[in-house]
């Protein structure tokens, strides 16, 4: 199954699973416990499996809760071969991290309280990870012309809304889906290059940087929207972001 898919089907499955078990075996109460230990595992369906993104909620009354996500934050590469000419060599690093804060507010038709049901709040969001890929160019015989390598930086900060809801099953199991989180973000990037290019070379090489970045990572149009990519440079930019998520957890 492709990996666009897979978000989308695991909610699917979840939510119905969730909605078939949680009410009937909650039918007592559970007022008693105020912790939520989670797995952030939309890194995990959406990239790869190298992503650690752990959490922690903790109810504050009836309505409301707080809650903190944090961990290691590793996307696909961010640039594989930019153009067919790029043969990529060793040494090739990538890694980041996510550190998430959030403020609940259940719902008052909720049953429960929280933390089940439906519930609304405001968010931040840090996110930033680097990478560095090393290249060697060839020409159209196959022969090398040159070596070539990136180092990069972009981080985003993100302060937003959020809508969510969170099934609690059997009383210990908890399903938690942030539905639909927009958000104002603030991008920040830096990018190192170094190689033995020629310049009339160099610059082609960089364009065909730019362009495999925003053809695998859409995203980061905000960042690279009208700006050239330069041997050292520094990008600022403001825009619009968007938080979705699939947790699951013990509740305690």
């Amino acid at each position: 199954m492709r990996r666009s898919l897979v978000l989308p089907v695991v909610i699917t499955l979840l939510i119905l699973v969730s909605g078939f078990f949680s009410r009937p075996a909650f039918a007592q109460s559970v007022k008693e416990r105020k912790n939520v230990v989670r797995w952030n595992m939309t890194p995990w369906l959406l990239w790869e499996n190298a992503s650690i993104i752990l959490g922690y909620e903790r109810v504050i009354n009836k309505n409301m809760s707080a809650s903190i996500n944090a961990g290691r934050l590793v996307f696909p590469r961010f640039v594989g071969n930019p153009a067919p000419n790029f043969i990529r060599s060793d040494g090739n690093q990538k890694g980041g991290a996510s550190l998430v804060v959030d403020f609940r507010f259940y719902l008052n038709r909720n049953k429960y309280g929280a933390p089940d049901g439906v519930y609304i709040g405001p968010y931040y969001a840090h996110y930033a990870f680097g990478w560095e890929r090393n290249y060697r160019i060839t020409d159209g015989a196959g022969a090398q012309i040159g070596t070539f390598g990136s180092k990069a930086f972009v981080q985003a900060d993100n302060v937003g809304i959020e809508l969510g809801y969170q099934f609690i099953i059997k009383k210990r199991i908890s399903i938690d889906f942030v539905l639909v989180g927009p958000s104002i973000s603030w991008y920040y990037g830096r990018i190192h290059l170094k190689g033995d290019l020629d310049p009339e070379i160099e610059k082609e090489v960089l364009e065909a940087l730019k362009e495999a970045a925003l053809d695998r990572f859409p995203w980061v149009e905000n960042l690279l929207q009208n700006r050239e990519i330069t041997r050292e440079g520094r990008m600022r930019t403001a825009g619009f972001g968007f938080r979705y998520v699939v947790q699951v957890g013990i509740y305690f």
